[in-house]
Protein backbone atom coordinates (compact mmCIF):
# COMPACT_ATOMS: atom_id res chain seq x y z
CA UNK A 1 0.00 0.00 0.00
CA UNK A 2 1.31 3.39 -0.79
CA UNK A 3 0.46 6.28 1.25
CA UNK A 4 1.73 9.77 1.11
CA UNK A 5 0.94 12.18 3.82
CA UNK A 6 0.68 16.13 3.52
CA UNK A 7 1.34 18.23 6.49
CA UNK A 8 2.28 22.04 6.43
CA UNK A 9 5.29 21.51 8.61
CA UNK A 10 7.54 19.26 10.03
CA UNK A 11 8.73 21.40 12.82
CA UNK A 12 7.83 19.90 16.93
CA UNK A 13 4.31 19.56 17.50
CA UNK A 14 0.95 17.73 18.07
CA UNK A 15 0.48 16.83 14.71
CA UNK A 16 3.88 16.35 13.83
CA UNK A 17 4.54 14.10 16.32
CA UNK A 18 1.62 11.87 15.76
CA UNK A 19 2.67 11.54 12.37
CA UNK A 20 5.39 10.18 13.23
CA UNK A 21 4.66 8.49 15.81
CA UNK A 22 2.35 6.50 12.92
CA UNK A 23 4.94 6.22 10.26
CA UNK A 24 7.64 4.58 12.65
CA UNK A 25 4.93 2.19 13.78
CA UNK A 26 3.19 1.41 10.36
CA UNK A 27 2.84 -2.53 10.08
CA UNK A 28 4.60 -3.98 7.01
CA UNK A 29 2.02 -3.72 5.03
CA UNK A 30 2.84 0.19 4.09
CA UNK A 31 5.49 -1.08 2.06
CA UNK A 32 6.02 2.92 0.68
CA UNK A 33 5.31 5.62 2.71
CA UNK A 34 6.27 9.06 1.26
CA UNK A 35 5.81 12.64 3.78
CA UNK A 36 5.27 16.07 2.34
CA UNK A 37 6.18 19.07 4.01
CA UNK A 38 4.49 21.71 2.14
CA UNK A 39 6.98 24.16 3.69
CA UNK A 40 10.28 23.42 5.23
CA UNK A 41 12.11 19.91 6.82
CA UNK A 42 12.19 20.55 10.57
CA UNK A 43 12.68 18.87 13.40
CA UNK A 44 10.35 16.23 12.88
CA UNK A 45 11.57 15.98 9.31
CA UNK A 46 14.89 14.96 10.12
CA UNK A 47 14.20 12.35 12.45
CA UNK A 48 11.85 10.31 9.99
CA UNK A 49 14.87 11.24 7.21
CA UNK A 50 17.34 9.11 9.64
CA UNK A 51 14.95 6.38 10.13
CA UNK A 52 14.30 5.98 6.21
CA UNK A 53 11.31 7.84 4.94
CA UNK A 54 11.24 9.61 2.27
CA UNK A 55 10.01 13.69 3.02
CA UNK A 56 10.13 16.28 0.23
CA UNK A 57 10.06 19.87 1.11
CA UNK A 58 8.18 21.96 -1.26
CA UNK A 59 9.03 25.55 0.08
CA UNK A 60 5.93 27.23 0.93
CA UNK A 61 6.64 30.41 2.10
CA UNK A 62 3.69 32.67 1.01
CA UNK A 63 0.89 33.17 -1.21
CA UNK A 64 2.96 34.07 -4.00
CA UNK A 65 4.66 31.02 -3.78
CA UNK A 66 1.59 28.64 -3.12
CA UNK A 67 0.83 28.08 -7.25
CA UNK A 68 4.35 26.71 -7.38
CA UNK A 69 3.94 24.63 -4.69
CA UNK A 70 0.64 22.79 -6.02
CA UNK A 71 2.30 22.14 -9.58
CA UNK A 72 5.26 20.45 -7.61
CA UNK A 73 2.77 18.31 -5.52
CA UNK A 74 0.55 17.38 -8.12
CA UNK A 75 4.22 16.33 -9.88
CA UNK A 76 4.77 14.23 -6.88
CA UNK A 77 1.49 12.76 -6.52
CA UNK A 78 1.28 11.71 -10.21
CA UNK A 79 4.61 10.43 -10.51
CA UNK A 80 3.76 8.05 -6.95
CA UNK A 81 -0.25 7.36 -7.62
CA UNK A 82 -0.93 6.89 -3.87
CA UNK A 83 -3.16 4.70 -2.71
CA UNK A 84 -3.87 6.97 0.02
CA UNK A 85 -3.29 10.51 0.69
CA UNK A 86 -3.60 11.90 4.34
CA UNK A 87 -3.35 15.49 4.97
CA UNK A 88 -3.08 16.90 8.48
CA UNK A 89 -4.27 20.04 9.20
CA UNK A 90 -6.40 22.81 7.29
CA UNK A 91 -3.73 24.04 4.90
CA UNK A 92 -2.56 20.96 4.19
CA UNK A 93 -6.41 19.43 3.92
CA UNK A 94 -7.21 22.12 1.61
CA UNK A 95 -4.01 22.02 -0.86
CA UNK A 96 -3.76 18.61 -0.10
CA UNK A 97 -6.91 17.57 -0.54
CA UNK A 98 -7.60 19.38 -3.86
CA UNK A 99 -4.50 18.20 -5.71
CA UNK A 100 -5.05 14.31 -4.68
CA UNK A 101 -8.74 14.94 -5.95
CA UNK A 102 -7.37 16.36 -9.40
CA UNK A 103 -4.97 13.29 -9.80
CA UNK A 104 -7.90 10.57 -9.37
CA UNK A 105 -6.92 9.27 -5.84
CA UNK A 106 -9.40 7.51 -4.42
CA UNK A 107 -8.73 7.61 -0.60
CA UNK A 108 -8.24 10.98 0.75
CA UNK A 109 -8.34 11.61 4.36
CA UNK A 110 -7.94 14.70 5.89
CA UNK A 111 -7.36 15.45 9.60
CA UNK A 112 -8.72 17.93 11.87
CA UNK A 113 -6.45 18.36 14.74
CA UNK A 114 -8.01 21.45 17.02
CA UNK A 115 -11.53 21.94 18.90
CA UNK A 116 -11.78 25.70 18.89
CA UNK A 117 -12.30 27.71 15.21
CA UNK A 118 -9.16 29.35 14.72
CA UNK A 119 -10.76 32.84 14.45
CA UNK A 120 -8.16 35.50 14.42
CA UNK A 121 -5.18 33.36 13.36
CA UNK A 122 -4.12 34.34 10.39
CA UNK A 123 -5.70 32.74 7.16
CA UNK A 124 -6.62 29.76 9.03
CA UNK A 125 -10.43 30.75 9.46
CA UNK A 126 -10.73 31.29 6.19
CA UNK A 127 -9.02 28.23 5.04
CA UNK A 128 -10.84 26.48 7.02
CA UNK A 129 -14.17 27.93 6.25
CA UNK A 130 -13.75 26.72 2.67
CA UNK A 131 -13.04 23.31 3.90
CA UNK A 132 -15.79 22.94 5.14
CA UNK A 133 -17.68 23.25 1.96
CA UNK A 134 -15.30 20.87 0.59
CA UNK A 135 -15.89 18.59 2.86
CA UNK A 136 -18.35 17.34 0.96
CA UNK A 137 -16.75 16.36 -2.47
CA UNK A 138 -12.95 15.77 -1.92
CA UNK A 139 -12.05 13.49 1.94
CA UNK A 140 -13.93 9.94 1.97
CA UNK A 141 -13.38 10.36 5.55
CA UNK A 142 -12.14 13.32 7.92
CA UNK A 143 -10.49 11.94 11.03
CA UNK A 144 -10.53 14.53 13.82
CA UNK A 145 -8.00 13.99 16.63
CA UNK A 146 -10.67 14.79 19.64
CA UNK A 147 -14.64 14.27 19.85
CA UNK A 148 -14.85 17.94 20.93
CA UNK A 149 -13.45 18.30 17.65
CA UNK A 150 -15.73 16.61 15.67
CA UNK A 151 -18.16 18.19 17.22
CA UNK A 152 -17.02 21.80 16.80
CA UNK A 153 -16.37 21.22 13.10
CA UNK A 154 -20.24 19.74 12.09
CA UNK A 155 -21.22 22.38 14.41
CA UNK A 156 -19.37 25.14 11.49
CA UNK A 157 -20.33 22.94 8.59
CA UNK A 158 -18.52 19.80 8.33
CA UNK A 159 -19.96 16.58 6.34
CA UNK A 160 -20.97 14.89 9.41
CA UNK A 161 -21.23 11.39 7.72
CA UNK A 162 -17.30 11.64 6.84
CA UNK A 163 -16.40 12.33 10.84
CA UNK A 164 -14.35 9.65 12.80
CA UNK A 165 -12.25 9.99 16.08
CA UNK A 166 -9.09 8.95 16.43
CA UNK A 167 -6.84 10.01 19.58
CA UNK A 168 -3.49 10.13 19.60
CA UNK A 169 -1.36 7.29 20.98
CA UNK A 170 1.53 7.62 23.65
CA UNK A 171 4.57 5.72 23.09
CA UNK A 172 4.83 3.73 26.32
CA UNK A 173 8.20 2.90 25.53
CA UNK A 174 9.80 6.13 25.22
CA UNK A 175 7.12 7.57 28.53
CA UNK A 176 7.83 5.69 31.14
CA UNK A 177 8.50 6.46 35.01
CA UNK A 178 12.46 6.90 35.45
CA UNK A 179 14.67 8.11 38.47
CA UNK A 180 16.28 11.21 37.14
CA UNK A 181 18.13 14.01 38.78
CA UNK A 182 16.95 17.46 38.74
CA UNK A 183 18.26 20.73 38.68
CA UNK A 184 15.35 21.85 41.49
CA UNK A 185 15.78 22.14 45.60
CA UNK A 186 15.07 18.75 46.58
CA UNK A 187 12.80 19.67 49.35
CA UNK A 188 10.45 21.60 47.14
CA UNK A 189 7.41 19.73 45.20
CA UNK A 190 8.06 20.59 41.64
CA UNK A 191 4.83 21.22 39.46
CA UNK A 192 5.77 21.16 35.64
CA UNK A 193 4.00 22.24 32.76
CA UNK A 194 4.95 21.71 29.14
CA UNK A 195 3.93 23.70 25.57
CA UNK A 196 5.04 26.10 23.54
CA UNK A 197 4.77 29.73 24.75
CA UNK A 198 1.28 31.02 23.66
CA UNK A 199 -1.93 32.31 25.02
CA UNK A 200 -4.15 29.47 24.05
CA UNK A 201 -1.44 27.22 26.30
CA UNK A 202 -2.22 29.58 29.33
CA UNK A 203 1.14 29.61 30.71
CA UNK A 204 -0.54 32.83 32.27
CA UNK A 205 -2.88 31.29 34.01
CA UNK A 206 -0.43 28.84 35.55
CA UNK A 207 2.08 31.61 36.95
CA UNK A 208 -0.75 33.64 38.20
CA UNK A 209 -1.88 30.67 40.28
CA UNK A 210 1.73 30.43 41.11
CA UNK A 211 2.25 33.50 42.32
CA UNK A 212 -0.67 33.35 45.23
CA UNK A 213 0.68 29.65 46.10
CA UNK A 214 4.09 31.13 46.50
CA UNK A 215 2.96 34.52 48.40
CA UNK A 216 0.71 32.31 50.27
CA UNK A 217 3.86 30.43 51.92
CA UNK A 218 3.90 27.20 49.59
CA UNK A 219 6.91 25.59 49.16
CA UNK A 220 6.79 25.02 45.54
CA UNK A 221 9.19 24.77 42.49
CA UNK A 222 7.77 25.74 38.97
CA UNK A 223 9.39 24.51 36.05
CA UNK A 224 8.51 25.45 31.97
CA UNK A 225 9.22 23.97 28.77
CA UNK A 226 8.05 24.22 25.45
CA UNK A 227 9.59 26.45 22.67
CA UNK A 228 9.46 30.26 23.43
CA UNK A 229 9.45 29.18 27.86
CA UNK A 230 12.86 30.34 28.34
CA UNK A 231 14.45 32.74 30.43
CA UNK A 232 15.15 35.68 27.93
CA UNK A 233 11.43 35.84 27.13
CA UNK A 234 10.62 38.88 28.61
CA UNK A 235 6.64 38.80 28.18
CA UNK A 236 6.80 35.12 30.14
CA UNK A 237 8.89 36.45 32.86
CA UNK A 238 7.47 39.42 32.85
CA UNK A 239 4.76 37.45 34.57
CA UNK A 240 6.51 36.58 37.70
CA UNK A 241 5.63 38.51 40.85
CA UNK A 242 8.73 40.15 41.51
CA UNK A 243 8.38 40.19 45.23
CA UNK A 244 8.74 36.34 44.68
CA UNK A 245 12.36 34.91 44.70
CA UNK A 246 12.94 34.29 41.29
CA UNK A 247 14.42 30.90 42.23
CA UNK A 248 10.94 29.48 42.45
CA UNK A 249 10.89 29.23 38.88
CA UNK A 250 13.02 27.22 36.03
CA UNK A 251 12.39 27.94 32.34
CA UNK A 252 14.00 25.63 30.20
CA UNK A 253 12.67 26.47 27.05
CA UNK A 254 12.34 24.04 23.90
CA UNK A 255 13.17 20.17 24.97
CA UNK A 256 15.08 17.35 23.10
CA UNK A 257 13.99 15.22 25.74
CA UNK A 258 10.43 15.86 27.21
CA UNK A 259 10.25 12.26 28.88
CA UNK A 260 13.42 13.25 31.03
CA UNK A 261 11.84 16.43 31.89
CA UNK A 262 8.53 15.01 33.10
CA UNK A 263 10.02 12.31 35.73
CA UNK A 264 11.59 15.15 37.24
CA UNK A 265 8.33 16.62 38.26
CA UNK A 266 6.18 15.67 41.17
CA UNK A 267 3.10 17.05 39.68
CA UNK A 268 2.16 18.23 36.25
CA UNK A 269 -0.14 21.17 35.47
CA UNK A 270 -1.56 21.88 31.93
CA UNK A 271 -3.55 25.30 32.14
CA UNK A 272 -4.56 25.26 27.98
CA UNK A 273 -7.45 27.69 26.98
CA UNK A 274 -7.61 25.34 24.09
CA UNK A 275 -6.62 21.91 22.82
CA UNK A 276 -7.58 19.07 21.10
CA UNK A 277 -6.53 16.00 22.32
CA UNK A 278 -3.48 17.05 25.13
CA UNK A 279 -0.74 15.23 24.33
CA UNK A 280 1.36 16.43 26.61
CA UNK A 281 -1.29 15.65 29.42
CA UNK A 282 -1.00 12.19 28.03
CA UNK A 283 2.48 12.00 27.89
CA UNK A 284 2.71 12.83 31.40
CA UNK A 285 -0.23 10.38 32.71
CA UNK A 286 1.85 7.57 30.64
CA UNK A 287 4.63 8.66 32.88
CA UNK A 288 2.57 8.08 36.45
CA UNK A 289 2.63 11.87 37.40
CA UNK A 290 -0.43 12.83 39.41
CA UNK A 291 -2.15 15.72 36.89
CA UNK A 292 -4.23 18.97 36.88
CA UNK A 293 -5.68 19.95 33.81
CA UNK A 294 -8.19 22.74 32.59
CA UNK A 295 -11.60 21.40 30.98
CA UNK A 296 -10.75 22.02 27.56
CA UNK A 297 -10.63 19.52 24.36
CA UNK A 298 -10.81 15.99 25.40
CA UNK A 299 -9.39 16.67 28.83
CA UNK A 300 -12.12 14.83 30.19
CA UNK A 301 -12.80 11.80 27.74
CA UNK A 302 -8.47 11.29 28.43
CA UNK A 303 -8.31 12.03 31.76
CA UNK A 304 -11.91 10.57 32.94
CA UNK A 305 -11.33 10.36 37.02
CA UNK A 306 -8.06 9.50 37.01
CA UNK A 307 -6.82 13.42 36.46
CA UNK A 308 -7.83 16.72 38.80
CA UNK A 309 -9.77 18.65 36.28
CA UNK A 310 -10.08 22.79 36.63
CA UNK A 311 -13.74 23.23 35.60
CA UNK A 312 -13.54 26.97 35.62
CA UNK A 313 -10.73 27.10 33.88
CA UNK A 314 -9.20 30.20 35.18
CA UNK A 315 -6.24 31.41 37.73
CA UNK A 316 -8.57 31.02 40.90
CA UNK A 317 -9.68 27.05 39.60
CA UNK A 318 -6.30 26.41 39.21
CA UNK A 319 -4.89 27.80 42.28
CA UNK A 320 -7.61 25.66 44.30
CA UNK A 321 -6.78 22.46 42.49
CA UNK A 322 -3.00 22.73 43.38
CA UNK A 323 -3.53 23.57 46.32
CA UNK A 324 -5.71 20.33 46.84
CA UNK A 325 -2.73 18.13 45.28
CA UNK A 326 0.00 19.70 47.90
CA UNK A 327 -2.26 19.07 50.58
CA UNK A 328 -3.10 15.21 49.25
CA UNK A 329 -1.02 12.87 50.52
CA UNK A 330 2.02 11.12 49.06
CA UNK A 331 0.04 8.06 48.94
CA UNK A 332 -2.74 9.76 47.48
CA UNK A 333 -0.44 11.39 44.64
CA UNK A 334 0.80 8.09 44.16
CA UNK A 335 -2.56 6.19 43.41
CA UNK A 336 -3.51 9.33 40.99
CA UNK A 337 -0.47 9.13 39.06
CA UNK A 338 -0.50 5.10 38.75
CA UNK A 339 -4.37 5.10 37.72
CA UNK A 340 -3.59 7.90 35.40
CA UNK A 341 -0.66 5.77 33.80
CA UNK A 342 -3.24 2.66 33.35
CA UNK A 343 -5.77 4.45 31.69
CA UNK A 344 -3.27 5.98 29.05
CA UNK A 345 -2.08 2.02 28.55
CA UNK A 346 -5.24 0.37 28.43
CA UNK A 347 -6.80 3.35 25.85
CA UNK A 348 -4.20 5.90 24.33
CA UNK A 349 -1.16 3.17 23.86
CA UNK A 350 0.21 3.82 20.45
CA UNK A 351 -0.79 0.42 19.04
CA UNK A 352 -4.14 1.24 19.33
CA UNK A 353 -3.90 4.71 17.38
CA UNK A 354 -1.99 2.84 14.77
CA UNK A 355 -4.24 0.13 14.77
CA UNK A 356 -6.95 2.14 14.12
CA UNK A 357 -5.79 4.25 11.02
CA UNK A 358 -4.56 0.66 9.78
CA UNK A 359 -8.34 -0.43 9.59
CA UNK A 360 -9.38 3.34 7.86
CA UNK A 361 -7.04 2.66 5.62
CA UNK A 362 -7.55 -0.59 4.55
CA UNK A 363 -11.83 0.20 4.65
Amino acid sequence: MKIIHIIIGLNRGGAETSLKNLVLNAPPSFDEVMIISLTNLGVIGNELEKHGFTVKCLGLKSLFSLLPVFFKLLKILIKVNPDVVQTWMYHSDLIGGLAAKLIGCKKILWGVRCTDIPIGSGTSFYVMKVCSYLSFSIPNKIICVAESARKTHIDFGYDPKKMLVVPNGVDLKVFEFKNSSRPFAQNSMVVGCLGRFHKDKGQDILLDAANKLLSDGFDIHFAFAGNGCSGNNDELTSLIDHRISKKSFTFFGELEDAPEFLNTLDVFCMPSRTEGFPNCLAEAMAIGLPCIANNVGDVTTLGSNVIMINYSNDSKGLYDCLVEMILMSTKGRSRLGKAAHLRVKSVFSINKMVSRFNEIYKS
